[in-house]
């Protein structure tokens, strides 16, 4: 069995309006079928005296990178962060055409589950 390649993806804003701003992108990937091999994340907007903001071509080079690297991009709310990134030009929707796994859909179709540990 192989074991699929697996970016989590998830994006902070400044509000939950569309015209809102991006304020950061973090991603998780699991490429080589053990643990976690890769955390990422990049400051789009704002900054402090510590950080300032990565360059906007950085930023979709490098998550175009390893959304191309990936069989399964998985978000929790994919329409809000992906309206998000495909509105700001940083990601081309043919990138994660096929490649997208909805967890806050996958929850509301199966429904409460209490697990015993």
């Amino acid at each position: 069995m192989t074991i699929p390649k697996i970016l989590s993806l998830d994006l902070e804003t400044s509000g939950l309006g569309f015209n809102s701003d991006i304020i950061s992108i973090a991603v998780a990937a699991n490429f080589n079928g053990n643990e976690s091999s890769l955390v990422k994340s990049w400051l789009v907007t704002g900054g402090d005296l510590f950080s300032k903001p990565s360059p906007i071509p950085v930023v979709v080079d490098e998550l175009a990178c390893l959304i191309d690297q990936a069989d399964v991009v998985a978000l929790h709310n994919a329409a809000f962060d992906l309206s998000f990134l495909f509105g700001k030009g940083l990601l081309l929707p043919n990138r994660v055409k096929g490649k997208v796994f909805d967890t806050l859909s996958t929850a509301r179709m199966t429904g409460p589950r209490e697990f015993a540990v």
